[in-house]
């Protein structure tokens, strides 16, 4: 099953829970993620060109879960404020 947290749904969180109490619950998750970076395997991103800039997949998975940053076309893609 995949789990995707799109814009929409973080804008839902962050409505729901405040901005304080969901910066603080994410930068805990992130903390406690890096305190375990060993644990992860990372490999290089794939990346493809189109004429906006890098399109590129970044996965990481620690054994039971895996994840990838999805980047889209930078260094032109437009900055998203919420």
């Amino acid at each position: 099953m995949v789990d995707f947290i799109g814009i929409e749904r973080v804008r839902e969180l962050v409505g729901r829970l405040g901005r304080g109490t969901f910066h603080r619950r994410v930068g805990g998750e992130i903390e406690t993620d890096y305190l375990r970076w060993r644990e992860f395997d990372k490999s290089r991103g794939h990346a493809t060109h189109s004429s906006v800039g890098v399109i590129e997949l970044m996965p990481a998975s620690d054994g039971q879960l895996y994840a990838f940053k999805y980047v889209n076309g930078h260094p032109k893609t437009p900055l998203l404020v919420c």
